[in-house]
Formats: structure tokens, C-alpha cells, sequence
């Protein structure tokens, strides 16, 4: 976008200062070919008047003579009445500037300018007036890098804030711009990324709820089943039912367990992985928490679910409390103690923690908590595996 702003831009000033300067041009060529023409003009004129004045005296026509009034560049040719030809110095050529006048007395003279000399000082002329287009094209460029910038500033913010926005980050920095267009794409993302937040969180709640509806009656339904069956009075060919009622009853948990942690899960988007330890530093220095490393240097997460168990972490550690964070094996441990978080943000925590395909638990204070990652990669999360 930027480039075609600057390419429009200097094509138009560089087709109006054509537009302006090939007719100034031409005009200023004639002009100055009008005025060494006059000039030549004159000369011959003023070698007419030495001529009679010399004829008068009896002067002999001499080419020093000739060439006493007369420029470097001009040549001066005397053709007596008897037809001698008295000459300044070489003759002009074909292309050369001339003039010929009569002399009194009888005879001519011829003063010629050469074309070179022409020509040179035509484009001493035109040079002044090259150079200010050329100034003026470097200007536009200029002003059109500066103005192609401002406009495509904004863009390419709001192209990185739908960036974030595509890989699940809800939370968008957009500082105003001065492009109304602009202003009213950003009103747009805000939009969007509000209801998207809340609608995520709705069904994040929503898969943390039904965790618990589904499972307990699914569970009390399993165990009653299971105690009938055990009965000495019930038939054999009513637990053998029951006992294919009870297969169906895990095939209907084993379903209900995969869609609560499909919803409970965020996929990962390539070309979004946040390396854990930067976030947590990041948010645990912020808050004043402290923060004891002892690896996984290279697990990463989404952004986005990395950006929210940052957080909540740094919400249930507090500006006292510290976390430790190991690798065993497969799995990253992160332990919080010193901490009061309080239920609300537990479950926050829970929840953060969940999104990432963690489990958590805390003891009965909540004064220490320990939560468990699976180890991932950032090149599995790039690749979207």
C-alpha cells in the first residue's frame, strides 16, 4: 500500500512538472535563440559602420581587422564589390548562426556565430530550469514517503491487531489514529474482540460447569446400575442388560469427557507461540512476585492462553508470593507459595490452567499451589500440531 501511495504520488507531480516545463522549455530554447540571433545582429551592424569608417580613412580590410569588434565565438567574412573575400578567421560552417549586411560603397559582410556556441548557451539556460524540476521531484518524493507513511501507519497497526485478534488475543491496544477510515476499522476490531472475549469466556464457563453436570449424574446413574446388577435378586438376563446399559454409560462418558476438554482447550494457532518463562517474568514483575526458573526454557504456549495463566498466576501470587518453575520430564510444575489468592482468583487460575490442558490443586489454606503443564514446544506450536 505504501509503495503505490509513493509511486501515485511522484507520478502525478512528475506528470505535472512535465506538463509545465517541455512548453516553458521550448519557449525558454526559442527565446534564447531569438537573443543570440539579435546579438549577432548587431554585431554585423557595428562591423558595417568599422568597415565604412575604414574605407573612408583608406584603410586596407585585414582579418584583424575584421575581428576587432567581434566575440571568441564569431567569424566575420568581408566580399569586396570586385568579389575579394576577406576572412576573420575559419569560415562558418553550414549549421552556424549568420547575418549578412550591405556595405556602403559596394560589397557585403557576413558575422556567424558557431552552433556549438548556440547550443551551450541554450543549455545554460534550460539548466536553470531543470534543476528546480528535479528539485521539486525529489521534494514529492519526499512528501510522498512522509504522506504514504502517515496513511498506511494505521493500516498496518489495525493488520496486526487482527494478527492478535486471529490468534485469540482479546485484550487490543489500538491507540487513535487521525484517519477517520481508520478510526472506524479499529471501533470495528474492538467490537469484535469484546464479544469474542465474552463469548470465550462464556463457553469456557460453560464447558468448566458442565464438567460437573454431565459427570455426577453420569457417575450416580453408573453406581446404581452397578449395585442392581450385584443384587442376588435380580435375573440374569436383567444384568446382562444392565450390563450392556453399563458399557453404553462409559461410551456416553468417554463422549461427554472429550467434548468438555475439546471446549475446554484452545488450539493452537501457528505462528503464535509465547515462550512461558518470558510471560511469567514479564507479569511476576510487574505484580513484585518472585520468580525461581529451573527450566523449561523451551516450552511454549499459544499467546493468548500463555498471556491469561501469566495472569492469573501473577493474580494469586500477589506482591509476596513466589513461584518455582521445574520441568519433570513431560510436564512443567509451577508451585505458588506465600499466596492468599482468595477462591475468585483460584478459579480463575483453574480455568487458565485448563485452557492449556493443565490440572491444578492447592492445599486446604490455598497457601501453596501447584499446577502441572504438558511440555510444549514452540515448533509444534507454530506448525499448529
Amino acid at each position: 500500500m505504501r509503495d503505490r501511495l509513493v509511486a501515485a504520488f511522484v507520478i502525478l507531480i512528475a506528470v505535472g512538472a512535465l506538463l509545465f516545463g517541455l512548453p516553458k522549455a521550448y519557449q525558454l530554447a526559442d527565446l534564447v535563440e531569438d537573443q543570440q540571433r539579435a546579438e549577432v545582429a548587431g554585431a554585423a551592424d557595428q562591423t558595417v559602420h568599422l568597415l565604412a569608417v575604414a574605407g573612408d580613412a583608406g584603410l586596407e580590410v585585414t582579418p584583424r581587422l575584421l575581428a576587432g569588434g567581434l566575440g571568441a565565438d564569431d567569424t566575420a567574412v568581408y566580399q569586396a564589390a570586385d568579389g575579394t573575400e576577406v576572412t576573420s578567421q575559419t569560415p562558418p560552417g553550414p549549421g552556424d548562426l549568420s547575418v549578412t549586411r550591405a556595405v556602403p560603397g559596394g560589397g557585403s559582410v557576413t558575422i556567424a556565430r558557431s552552433a556549438a556556441s548556440v547550443e551551450d548557451r541554450v543549455g545554460s539556460a534550460l539548466l536553470w530550469l531543470v534543476v528546480p524540476g528535479v528539485a521539486l521531484l525529489a521534494a514529492a518524493l519526499a512528501a510522498g514517503l512522509l504522506l504514504a507513511r502517515r496513511l498506511a501507519r494505521p493500516f498496518e497497526d489495525l493488520a496486526v491487531a487482527a494478527d492478535r485478534l486471529g490468534a485469540g488475543e482479546f485484550d487490543l491496544d489500538i491507540a487513535p489514529q487521525r484517519v477517520p477510515e481508520a478510526d472506524r476499522v479499529a471501533e470495528s476490531l474492538h467490537d469484535s474482540a469484546r464479544r469474542l472475549e465474552t463469548l470465550s469466556q462464556r463457553e469456557r464457563e460453560l464447558a468448566v460447569d458442565a464438567s460437573h453436570l454431565l459427570r455426577t449424574p453420569v457417575t450416580a446413574i453408573r453406581l446404581g446400575l452397578e449395585d442392581l446388577s450385584s443384587w442376588p435378586e435380580t435375573h440374569p438376563v436383567v444384568q446382562d442388560e444392565l450390563h450392556r446399559v453399563l458399557a453404553e454409560l462409559d461410551r456416553l462418558s468417554l463422549a461427554v469427557t472429550g467434548l468438555v476438554e475439546q471446549r475446554r482447550t484452545v488450539p493452537a494457532a501457528p505462528g503464535t507461540a509465547a515462550p512461558l518463562l518470558t510471560m511469567l517474568e514479564e507479569e511476576l514483575e510487574r505484580v513484585g512476585a518472585t520468580l525461581v526458573a529451573r527450566g523449561p526454557a523451551g516450552a511454549a504456549y499459544p499467546r493468548a492462553a500463555a498471556r491469561q495463566l501469566a495472569r492469573a498466576v501473577g493474580q494469586v501470587a500477589g506482591d509476596r508470593g513466589r513461584v518455582d518453575v521445574a520441568q519433570h520430564q513431560d510436564l512443567v510444575r509451577l508451585t505458588m507459595s506465600r499466596c492468599t489468592p482468595g477462591l475468585v482468583r483460584l478459579r480463575g487460575l483453574e480455568e487458565a490452567t485448563a485452557v492449556l490442558g493443565g490440572s491444578l490443586a492447592a492445599d486446604g489454606t490455598c497457601d501453596r499451589v501447584t499446577l502441572w503443564l504438558p511440555v510444549v514446544l514452540a515448533a509444534e506450536v507454530a506448525s499448529g500440531t
